[in-house]
């Protein structure tokens, strides 16, 4: 009898060992696989900070791949602001045919046919040239509260962020530079990310990429006085201003212009053909605008340095550091805007050197539309080449 309860004994403790080593070669794999779960869950829903390059980083919800159906959109309310600020006029040395008051109706047009139901607010610098130009805007506006200057009347751009946070109402804001025109499908872009940010909860900023146009002028000719081939091609995709007339037959400068404009904007339509057109090219140094939400509000615009307005660096330094806080999206790799391509006579030379120096103090956070990792193309929202949301609808 004792040696069949041994026997049994043993058994049941062979039995027992076989068991434990069977629960303990199963715990090990299930161990990862919850901490495989919950950095999955972890990038589903949490903060994930990305480096795209050695100099930036760009924060973003990586949540899983979503649609979208454009129908079922909320369409934002927008503010567009801007500073009139003295960018060209007709001189003798390049013959540039364009004026102010011209370009400024022209680029305004633009703003208003892309988002038909902005409130358009015109920051007015008293001691600005282009003030006395207002009275030829031919859209409704309103003037914005007092920026704070600097000695010579150069407002401070921290000031401004920090009054359109206090004194806009409207969901979107686009702080846009007086000389840049909009494609008419930005808008259908910026809806989207509203949306998908909206139900997110974050806010967000946009970027576009800058395309310098150069306007005709009166004399295509190099130093010897002769066409190179550039100038040759630009004069087939634009009518030479000595052909253009009004009604009364008069040779028309300003005529000329808006002709250009007038068909400059019918190749907007299509940007895949502008794309080519020889007289278009692709800075990599500055933003013609900077687009972004109001609410929820994560930037603090106290963190801005006392960048001037009309000096370099300020337009670059403020989206690089917006993109390390908040997603900042490029509208892709067709033209988000259009610069009339001009000479600058700044008055203050000696005031350039400010921002440089305070960009250097604060960091180099330079960022344009064509460095952010996060992009709309094709109806898609990318993080890099992966696509994160797509939207179904017509865009």
């Amino acid at each position: 009898m004792f040696h069949k309860q041994h026997k049994y004994a043993a058994f049941r403790n062979t039995t027992s060992y076989v068991i434990y080593v069977f629960f303990f070669s199963l715990l090990f794999p299930c161990m990862i696989l919850i901490f495989r779960l919950i950095d999955f869950h972890e990038l589903l829903h949490l903060q994930m900070r990305i480096i795209p390059n050695d100099k930036t980083t760009f924060c973003v919800d990586v949540d899983k791949f979503v649609s979208m159906n454009s129908q079922n959109f909320t369409i934002p309310s927008i503010s567009i602001i801007f500073v009139p600020f003295f960018s060209m006029q007709k001189r003798n040395n390049d013959n540039l045919i364009v004026n102010t008051s011209d370009l400024l109706n022209l680029t305004i047009d633009s703003w208003m046919e892309a988002f038909p139901h902005a409130k358009l607010f015109i920051v007015n610098n008293h001691n600005n040239d282009d003030t006395k130009y207002l009275n030829s805007i031919n859209v409704p506006f309103d003037i914005f509260p007092d920026v704070e200057t600097d000695e010579v009347g150069l407002f401070y751009v921290d000031d401004l962020f920090l009054k359109i946070s206090d004194f806009i109402q409207t969901d979107l804001v686009l702080f846009i530079m007086q000389d840049s025109i909009l494609p008419k499908n930005i808008n259908n872009k910026v809806n989207f990310l509203y949306n998908y940010f909206l139900s997110t909860k974050r806010q967000f900023a946009v970027l576009g990429k800058r395309c310098d146009i150069v306007p005709p002028t009166q004399t295509d000719k190099n130093e010897k006085g002769i066409k190179n081939e550039k100038e040759i091609k630009i004069e087939k995709e634009i009518k030479n201003e000595k052909e253009i007339k009004n009604d009364k037959g008069i040779k028309n400068e300003k005529d000329s212009f808006l002709s250009f404009y007038d068909e400059l904007k019918e190749k907007l339509i299509n940007e895949d053909k502008l794309r080519t057109v020889n007289y278009v090219v692709n800075p990599e140094f500055s933003n013609d605008f900077i687009l972004f939400s109001l609410k929820p509000q994560e930037l603090n615009f106290n963190d801005i340095p006392r960048f001037l307005f009309g000096m370099y660096q300020w337009d670059t330094w403020i989206p690089g550091w917006m993109n390390e806080q908040i997603p900042v999206v490029s509208l892709g790799d067709s033209c988000g805007s259009y610069h009339l391509h001009h000479s600058k006579d700044f008055k203050y030379h000696n005031k350039m050197h400010e921002n440089l120096e305070k960009s250097l103090v604060h960091g180099e956070k330079m960022m344009i539309a064509s460095h952010l990792a996060l992009k709309i193309d094709n109806g898609c929202l990318l993080n890099g080449t992966k696509c994160i949301v797509r939207i179904n609808g017509n865009f």
